[in-house]
């Protein structure tokens, strides 16, 4: 007869052990194996990174500061008044003013960026304003010339003041 090993807690503890050893060696490999993948998972996102870090710096735009943007739109301000052809205005009102010396002129504001001047001044009669307003109305630089006010002045001269209002076509 054949012997039997009533033992079973060896048996078992043997087969624990190697039931236990697998699962090391299982959760082991699982381990290197998520390692490795980190690994590369985290050197594709640095590489990204530093492609998107590149490709930020050579599209994006320096930062101005408050006072840089207000200079650089005063000297807009000021190449855009430099650039204004003032010559070629004041030409024109010479030419009239030569034609009707009975007006003078108090005052003349152009406005550039409207395209408007405004004028005031003084004339003996209004024959000689409406004269004046006509020979605005001929130049071609001038249009839509509009008597703003016309009232006699308190002084001795009885002058009449005026206000004219003119649009400048003042592009090249």
């Amino acid at each position: 007869m054949k012997r039997i090993d009533l033992n079973f807690s060896h048996q078992m503890e043997q087969r624990r052990h190697r039931r236990d050893l697998a699962i090391i060696v299982l959760a082991f490999l699982l381990l290197i194996f998520l390692s490795s993948k980190y690994q590369a998972s985290q050197q594709q996102l640095t590489q990204h990174n530093s492609l998107q870090q590149t490709v930020t710096k050579q599209f994006s735009s320096p930062s101005i500061s408050e006072g840089e943007l207000r200079r650089q739109k005063l000297a807009q301000s000021l190449a855009a008044s430099l650039n204004t052809p003032w010559y070629q205005m004041l030409d024109a009102i010479e030419l009239v003013k030569q034609q009707h010396p009975d007006v003078y002129f108090k005052m003349m504001l152009p406005d550039a960026k409207k395209g408007e001047i405004l004028i005031t001044g003084e004339v003996k009669q209004l024959e000689k304003l409406l004269g004046f307003i006509d020979g605005l109305n001929e130049q071609i630089l001038f249009y839509d010339v509009l008597p703003l006010s016309q009232r006699k002045s308190d002084n001795e001269n009885k002058n009449i003041e005026f206000s004219l209002k003119l649009r400048w076509q003042n592009n090249d």
